[in-house]
């Protein structure tokens, strides 16, 4: 199989290079690689989200948790905020992670 792969620095990048048919975004990749692998999708283009910073945000604002796109489970878990703040989030996070 043959695909174009890009990593974009931004988030007006990505958008841009998602705009184009048969292109999917990827991480890490475990699951866009199990369905190229199983046949189910046949990508011409995938563009990585992981250069691009904003996606990989943890941080408490006031009453608000942001997660961002790149955000390993690893890095949830030990996230003190959430677990004092979202017991709930953290059991399912240990649970899927």
């Amino acid at each position: 199989m043959q695909f174009t792969f890009v990593a974009p620095s931004s988030e007006k990048e990505l958008k841009r290079e998602l705009s184009n048919p048969g292109t999917f975004p990827m991480a890490g990749g475990t699951d866009l690689l199990v369905k190229i692998r199983m046949g189910r999708i046949k990508p011409s283009r995938i563009v990585s989200t992981l250069r691009i910073r904003s996606l990989h945000t943890l941080q408490m604002r006031s009453n608000e948790l942001v997660i961002g796109a790149n955000v390993m489970y690893s890095e949830l878990m030990d996230f003190e905020a959430i677990k004092r703040n979202f017991p709930l989030l953290y059991d399912a996070i240990c649970t899927i992670g």
